[in-house]
């Protein structure tokens, strides 16, 4: 959720787009821009296929974090998951450094964002295999090289000077800072902590003929297991999926577990810690359209969504009933 550099100019974008292109063997026609968030991504073909290109800023991310994101996704790759596989340069690179950018290029994922036809039950119990296979492999996981390493949660950049951003409002100061203090008391074990996604919601897979292809590792560092769990219930409870009420939710939980428990057991008071990762997710939400509206770049959509989660805050809603994770 980070900002791309602002002092990029058009110029210089345009000549690393053009070296891109060459790199990977194209036409700089072919780079079509479709946006990003966080990177600037385009979309290219080569030889009939189509690929995804994303130039990620140096302020953003270092190349070991980026070669560490590239190792895990192709490891994951290999042992079946439906992941955009990472490609390499004409000569090589898996991650490519010019000026100052960095150059990360894969598959694009088959099929189309996940539609509400295909919201239904035999798509929740495979989203929770896919998770749960990841989550075992994760566990056997050492990276090719002992300098790939991705951050721990507690390093998130978000989490190290909230306050200052967040003055004068001492209610979400609090309650972030109680949520911080939960966590820290959790246990850490190599059962229960390890590399996540940690941003598995639907606008990060595409489905073709009911299959899921999984992308955008961007935010993966190593967190507990259950914490990924609960970042996508938040944004099935909070976001465009179609969870309207308590049943819906424990609907979609009861068939993704059944997915999820074919390759992994979910303790008791894993399921128990989920109301706190909750309640994590939704402050680091409202600590980045903070940062939004402090460059002064709010979108309606996102002071919606500030005024929403502040006033929940003040009252101490819980985000989700806890009965319902049983």
């Amino acid at each position: 959720m980070d900002n791309m550099d602002d002092t990029v100019n058009s110029d210089q974008l345009h000549d690393t787009i053009a070296v891109a292109a060459l790199v990977y063997g194209v036409d700089p026609s072919e780079m079509i821009e479709i946006g990003g968030f966080e990177s600037y991504v385009y979309e290219y073909t080569k030889n009939n296929q189509s690929f995804i290109l994303k130039i990620i800023h140096r302020e953003r991310r270092t190349k070991l974090m980026l070669l560490a994101e590239v190792d895990y996704i192709n490891y994951l790759a290999e042992h079946g998951i439906p992941v955009s596989r990472c490609i390499p340069t004409i000569d090589g690179q898996l991650v490519y450094k010019v000026a100052q950018f960095y150059f990360v290029s894969y598959e694009k994922a088959k099929g189309e964002k996940v539609s509400e036809e295909d919201w239904v039950p035999p798509l929740f119990v495979q989203l929770g295999d896919i998770v749960g296979r990841m989550h075992r492999l994760a566990e056997a996981f050492t990276p090719s090289n002992p300098s790939f390493v991705r951050i721990q949660w507690h390093e998130e950049p978000r989490l190290q000077h909230f306050s200052k951003l967040l003055q004068g409002q001492p209610a979400v100061i609090t309650y972030g800072q109680e949520v911080l203090k939960q966590l820290h008391a959790f246990p850490v074990t190599s059962q229960n902590y390890g590399l996540i996604h940690y941003d598995c919601h639907r606008g990060n897979y595409f489905v073709a003929d009911g299959q899921i292809t999984l992308f955008d590792f961007d935010d993966m560092q190593y967190n507990w297991y259950v914490n990924d769990i609960a970042v996508i219930l938040y944004y099935v409870i909070k976001g465009n999926q179609t969870a309207q009420n308590s049943h819906d939710m424990g609907e979609f939980f009861s068939y993704f577990l059944a997915g999820y428990t074919r390759h992994r057991t979910l303790e008791r008071e894993e399921l128990e810690r989920i109301p706190t990762f909750l309640k994590l997710r939704q402050f680091l939400l409202y600590i980045a359209i903070s940062e939004k509206q402090a460059e002064g770049q709010l979108t309606e959509r996102m002071k919606l969504t500030l005024d929403r989660i502040r006033n929940e805050i003040e009252r101490d809603e819980e985000i989700i009933d806890i009965n319902l994770l049983f």
